[in-house]
C-alpha cells in the first residue's frame, strides 16, 4: 500500500489528482496530500459574456465541456489503473453489470484498450444476468437488438468491439456460463457449511436445491435463513446446532412446510421483511 501510494503521489499530476478526486471522493485521502484546496470545476465565466450568448452556442458550449470532462476522467482513470498495475495485477469485479449505462462501458473499453498499459494486468470481472433483463423488458428479436430498448444490446455489443481488438490494444475476452447448482452440487455446499458429509445431508440437499431453484446465493441465504427461524419466538428454529452432539441438526418436514420457493432476490427480501416484528 506505501509503495502504490507514492507511486500514485509521484506519477499523477494535479490535475489528474483533482480529475479522480472529483468523481471518486474515497481516493481524496489515498491521493491528496497537499493543503490546497481542489478547485472548483471549470473556469469562472464573464456574466455579461454568458448573457449574449446564444441558447445554441451555451448547449454547444455544454457538451463540448462534458466531452473533454468525460476524455480526461478515461485517461486519469486509466493512468491510476496503470500505476496500481505495476505493483501486482488489478482485478475489478463488476456486478449486474447487464443495467450498466453507456459511459460505463465507455470507460471498460478504454481500459480493457488501454494500449500504454504494458507492464500491468488489468482483468474485470463483469457478472451479468441476462434473464433479469429478459424478464423485465420486451423480448421480441427486434427489441434485443435495438441498443434503445434493450440493455443487453450495448453490453454484447462492446463485448463483441473487444473480441475484434487486435495489435496492442488487443483485449482477451472469456466467457464462463454459470448456471445453476445440481443437487449433488449444493450437497457437497452443505457439507462444507455444515463440517458433515454423511449421508443425512443428501435428503436436505435435495430440499435446499428444490427450495432454491439451484442458484448459488439463495442458497446461502436460505440456509442462514432456516437458522434465523424462531429467533423472535418460542418456536424452535428448522435448522440449528446441537450442541450436546456437535453438530447441524434440522427438522425436514419442518423445512419443507414452513418455506416458500425463492425465485429471486426481490422474493427473498420481501420474505426477510415480512418476518421482521412490527
Amino acid at each position: 500500500y506505501t509503495d502504490i501510494a507514492f507511486r500514485l503521489e509521484q506519477d499523477l499530476d494535479l490535475q489528474e489528482k483533482e480529475i479522480l478526486i472529483r468523481t471518486l471522493p474515497s481516493l481524496k485521502a489515498l491521493l491528496w496530500t497537499e493543503t490546497t484546496e481542489i478547485s472548483a470545476a471549470g473556469s469562472a465565466v464573464d456574466g455579461s459574456e454568458t448573457s449574449t450568448q446564444s441558447a445554441l452556442q451555451r448547449k454547444c458550449t455544454a457538451e463540448n465541456n462534458f466531452s473533454r470532462a468525460r476524455i480526461q476522467f478515461h485517461r486519469a482513470f486509466c493512468k491510476f489503473l496503470r500505476i496500481i498495475g505495476t505493483s501486482a495485477p488489478v482485478i475489478l469485479t463488476l456486478d449486474d453489470f447487464q443495467w450498466a449505462d453507456e459511459p460505463s462501458l465507455d470507460l471498460v473499453r478504454d481500459i480493457m484498450t488501454d494500449f500504454e498499459n504494458e507492464a500491468g494486468i488489468t482483468v474485470i470481472v463483469a457478472c451479468h444476468n441476462e434473464q433479469e433483463v429478459l424478464g423485465t423488458t420486451t423480448t421480441t428479436s427486434e427489441d434485443r437488438r435495438d441498443l434503445n430498448r434493450n440493455p443487453l444490446a450495448l453490453l454484447q455489443q462492446v463485448i463483441h468491439d473487444l473480441e475484434r481488438t487486435t495489435g496492442r490494444e488487443r483485449a482477451y475476452v472469456t466467457k464462463i456460463d454459470i448456471n445453476n447448482l445440481t443437487v449433488e452440487s449444493t450437497h457437497g455446499i452443505l457439507c462444507d457449511l455444515m463440517s458433515d458429509d454423511s449421508d443425512r445431508v443428501k435428503e436436505l440437499a435435495r430440499v435446499v436445491h428444490k427450495k432454491t431453484l439451484g442458484n448459488p446465493l439463495f442458497v446461502l441465504q436460505f440456509m442462514k435463513r432456516l437458522t434465523d427461524v424462531g429467533n423472535d419466538s418460542e418456536e424452535a428454529a428448522a435448522l440449528e446446532f446441537h450442541f450436546e452432539r456437535m453438530r447441524w441438526e434440522w427438522n425436514i418436514a419442518e423445512i419443507e412446510r414452513a418455506t416458500n420457493v425463492t425465485k429471486n432476490v426481490l422474493d427473498l427480501m420481501v420474505q426477510k421483511l415480512s418476518a421482521l416484528p412490527d
